[in-house]
């Protein structure tokens, strides 16, 4: 079993990838805007 110290790390680390993800998307999405409106 895994003692509540290592699953507090372990949520920590997901809140940061998760976090990660969404600053690349909503990168992404901001790129996406651009192109559209310069068209």
């Amino acid at each position: 079993m895994l003692n509540q110290a290592s699953v507090r790390q372990i949520f920590k680390f997901h809140e940061r990838v998760i976090s990660a993800l969404k600053f690349e998307l909503s990168g992404k999405r901001s790129q996406i805007l651009v192109v559209n409106s310069c068209e």
